[in-house]
């Protein structure tokens, strides 16, 4: 990573009264350009970019994607941390019915509406008035896996005219489907956009009973077949939408880091 140059910035969110830690990697050759870059806001900042950091202890490799594909001069990317032990109200906009308790914390959802309007009115202002950045719509991406996934799908509806490049890995809707759905569904798409599903057949492999598996995973597959169904009702046409669907691929960043690459060749065509 020492090619790359990594700023930190400390911004408060007012809903919780939390300090969210924000990095922002620069392209190799920002600072002896004048480009205007597009930029990719990604979710799970703790997860994106060094191994050490990640829950699983395996990022998304962030930083290596980029130089495997040759982008590492064309983007900006914006990661986002999320909110710990609060991190599944943190990006969940919908409610969860019955609430659940984890690690002594009752999760109800529907704060993911306020984190959207944070990363939207008031992370997304900051980065465009720091960095040159290139802040239209056709050169604005987003990327998030499981609940990641789902706030990011959410955005993606509720704030069209500033996401048109959308990554959805693992999608964790399961909890609040219909009413995910009935959302999407809500929002027709007014303009044209880019989407990238990806979701493994062995999705609940990790941290369930051997024989929940099977029925738990295609639980979690029929969200992202779900969701790119609605998509295309939604007004987004089949050719917008590509779908990987990986054969005995479980949810994990070991996983989402191999299709990554391919996700930023598609958003980099026709910038």
């Amino acid at each position: 990573m020492e090619n790359y140059q990594i700023e930190t910035h400390f911004i408060p969110f007012n809903f919780d009264h939390s300090i969210r830690r924000i990095r922002v990697l620069l392209p190799t050759n920002y600072e002896s350009s004048a480009i205007n870059y597009p930029v990719l806001y990604m979710h799970d900042g703790q997860n994106a970019l060094i191994d050490e950091e990640s829950y699983s202890k395996i990022s998304w490799g962030i930083g290596e994607a980029l130089q495997k594909t040759q982008l590492d001069d064309k983007w900006i990317v914006v990661m986002v941390d999320h909110a710990q032990d609060r991190r599944i109200n943190d990006y969940c906009p919908f409610s969860v019915k019955p609430c659940f308790v984890h690690n002594g914390i009752a999760f109800e959802g529907n704060e993911g509406q306020y984190y959207a309007d944070f990363l939207v009115n008031t992370i997304k202002p900051i980065i465009d008035e720091t960095y040159r950045t290139n802040p239209k719509r056709s050169h604005t991406a987003m990327i998030g896996s499981s609940l990641g996934g789902l706030i990011s799908a959410y955005i993606a509806s509720k704030y069209q005219s500033v996401f048109s490049k959308i990554g959805v890995f693992s999608l964790a809707s399961s909890f609040c489907e219909e009413e995910f759905l009935t959302f999407i569904l809500g929002k027709p798409f007014k303009k044209s956009s880019t989407f990238y599903l990806q979701v493994g057949t062995n999705e609940a492999l990790d941290g369930h009973k051997k024989e929940d598996t099977p029925k738990r995973s295609q639980v979690i597959l029929n969200s992202t077949l779900n969701y790119y169904q609605a998509l295309v009702t939604a007004g987004i046409n089949i050719s917008d939408i590509t779908l990987k669907i990986g054969i005995d691929e479980i949810h994990s960043e070991l996983v989402w880091r191999e299709y990554l690459p391919d996700f930023l060749k598609l958003i980099s065509l026709n910038l």
